[in-house]
């Protein structure tokens, strides 16, 4: 019974391991070419970008921990433990 059951196992592995099929990656219309050509002057143009970036995620952070401390200093005024 267990010799059998090993022998459909393994054959159906067998299949499934040589059912595995892969392509190139294709290069879309441009050859050889591994790089992004209009990468370097792309964002030129943006100002203070790490400035907008760094005062936005610190705005984020900011509101993410008030919103719950204003939830507790609220529930505890109302309950009037505070």
């Amino acid at each position: 019974m267990n010799a059998a059951v090993a022998r459909t196992a393994a054959r159906t592995a067998s299949q499934a391991s040589r059912s595995m099929h892969t392509t190139a990656v294709r290069q879309g219309g441009h050859g050889g070419d591994y790089e992004y050509l209009h990468a370097a002057r792309m964002y030129s143009d943006k100002p203070k970008s790490k400035l907008t970036c760094g005062a936005a995620i610190f705005g984020g952070v900011a509101v993410g921990l008030y919103i719950p401390y204003f939830a507790v200093q609220f529930s505890l005024k109302k309950a009037g433990l505070k």
